[in-house]
């Protein structure tokens, strides 16, 4: 995300190492990432978290990547900042677990109804032919 629609920080006389006005930069990016922790878009989180790191220059992040081609904007690169908004929204990272104990609770409530069933349909039925009945033979 860039910090503001026509931001042209970078893209002007003053440094222009950016071939585009709009650079996204990791610190409003990861802003968005910490928004979706909050309502719990955990798939947006991790992408975000995957795209600074593929946007590293091996694990440095920048301030800002150039929007056209990707790659790390040579000025403002590695930025502590970045750096550690990253490490704020990795610690804010915390996917729902899956609940294996209800899980487990549910399968086992299923096995013993079925078992039940089994029993009563199938339990009958050779109750009968134990006793011989002239209906099963």
């Amino acid at each position: 995300m860039a910090r503001f629609p026509g931001d042209d920080y970078h893209y002007d006389s003053s440094l222009y190492d950016s071939t585009a006005p709009d650079p996204p930069w990791l610190i409003t990016t990861l802003f968005l990432a910490m928004y979706y922790e909050d309502i719990g878009n955990y798939a947006g989180v991790n992408n975000i978290l995957m795209w600074c790191v593929e946007h590293s220059q091996h694990g440095l992040l920048p301030e800002a990547i150039d929007p056209r081609l990707g790659y790390p904007l040579p000025t403002t690169s590695p930025l502590t900042w970045s750096a550690a908004m990253y490490v704020l929204a990795a610690l804010g990272y915390k996917p729902p677990q899956k609940p294996v104990i209800t899980t487990l609770v549910l399968v086992a409530v299923v096995v013993i109804l079925l078992a039940i069933v089994m029993f009563v349909v199938y339990g009958r039925t050779e109750t009968r032919r134990a006793l011989g009945s002239p209906h099963y033979s």
